[in-house]
């Protein structure tokens, strides 16, 4: 019988964290596993926005899960909202609902396949991979949570939705049979909760753009300045204290470079600020990444706020790029890197834009940041990390069983 991986990721359309979806489906092809991608969307998603997901995250055979229309999915979310109950307790409940509608293709795919894991992304999903275990007879598949953030953190600013938020998170996640956090803070905080082991895998990159940005040697061109971020809702902050604070400060004659749907914001939010600097240049998404890194002479992370890690940050490293950020940005590291980089961090503007004008003539850092990039963050270190997260995983699984 083939061995097979079930992933379960959300549906991101470019999103950092499809980095991690397309590293842990390499991680399970590696081991010779047939690998289903499971996208989980709120609202129906047409064909084309997820048609080269099987080339760009590495899976065997990627399918959908989604709720209907997304006219009658706002009418079901703003109902559930009126009557009080918590809308993603209510997504939640009918992806689970539907672990037996999987497509035919999806079916077709996991007969004849012994699941030997279930890699869930973000506890809401855990529960729909227990649905799929019992609904395809593979009880002894191990489920292996991967919680990316403190979901509830992003509720803190309402009290009742970030305590109601952080029950439900830590019910679902006590479901699985083993967790994998992104930074040690995550760690302590579900070891402190729930009281079990846990693995640190830290992040890395999808394996096609590590490549790129590992092997290309940097061409920086004088007084570039890159900034790369999606719209995020911890990148509009530190977007917002670039232009009112720190730019006024910044070198007139440094091209300032931002890439990503950020874009979209400076636009909407931001363009009484940008637009009297000649030298701001919105690209918006773009195909490849690498070539920026590979141009610019410095990379700024004015990060205000973040949860999980920042992939912005591992990008810089591997691609050796010297930058400034702020320490906001540096959440999910190991200590050792935080120390390691810590000349290059700045939370005053000011010192943010003094130590970007000190960089501009593109001078390679100090810092090996590549060493650390392999060290830390390379998909090699990533999958050694899940391996040891796969052999806990099992002996909890079996251990569950024996009971």
């Amino acid at each position: 019988m083939t061995n097979c991986a079930i992933v379960i990721a959300p549906h991101f359309d470019k999103g950092g964290a499809n980095n991690l979806f397309a590293a842990q489906c390499e991680y399970y092809r590696r081991k010779n596993w047939r690998v289903l991608l499971i996208l989980c969307a709120e609202f129906k998603k047409r064909k084309y926005e997820y048609r080269n997901f099987r080339s760009e995250l590495r899976a065997d055979l990627v399918t959908t899960l989604h709720l209907g229309s997304a006219e009658k999915d706002i009418r079901f979310l703003i109902s559930h909202r009126l009557l009080g109950e918590d809308s993603d307790d209510f997504v939640h409940r009918n992806f689970m609902n539907r672990a037996g509608r999987l497509d035919p293709e999806a079916t077709a795919f996991l007969r004849g396949k012994e699941v030997k894991e279930i890699c869930v992304n973000w506890c809401d999903n855990v529960d729909l991979a227990i649905a799929l275990r019992r609904r395809f007879g593979q009880e002894s598949a191990r489920i292996v949570l991967h919680t990316h953030d403190v979901m509830a953190d992003w509720s803190a600013w309402n009290q009742k939705r970030g305590a109601r938020r952080r029950g439900l998170e830590l019910k679902w996640s006590a479901a699985a049979d083993h967790l994998v956090h992104v930074s040690e803070v995550d760690a302590r905080y579900y070891a402190r909760e729930l009281g079990r082991s846990q693995t640190t895998s830290y992040v890395t990159l999808d394996p096609t753009v590590e490549n790129a940005l590992t092997l290309l040697s940097r061409r920086p061109k004088r007084s570039t300045i890159l900034y790369v971020g999606s719209w995020n809702v911890a990148n509009p902050p530190g977007m917002d204290w670039f232009f009112r604070q720190v730019l006024p400060f910044v070198d007139p004659d440094a091209k300032i470079v931002i890439a990503g749907s950020i874009c979209g914001y400076i636009r909407e939010r931001l363009s009484h600020q940008y637009g009297r600097h000649a030298n701001v240049h919105l690209l918006g998404p773009v195909d490849d990444i690498a070539e920026y890194y590979e141009r610019a002479a410095v990379v700024m992370m004015p990060t205000m706020s973040a949860t999980g890690a920042s992939i912005k940050f591992i990008e810089a490293l591997a691609m050796g790029a010297p930058f400034v950020l702020s320490a906001p940005a540096l959440r999910g590291a190991p200590e050792a890197v935080k120390a390691a980089v810590k000349p290059f961090v700045a939370d005053r503007p000011i010192e943010f834009a003094n130590k970007l004008n000190a960089m501009l003539g593109g001078e390679p850092p100090a810092v090996d940041l590549r060493r650390l990039y392999w060290e830390h963050f390379s998909n090699e270190a990533f999958f050694r990390r899940l391996g040891a997260a796969s052999e806990a995983a099992q002996a909890e699984r079996g251990a569950a069983s024996a009971s």
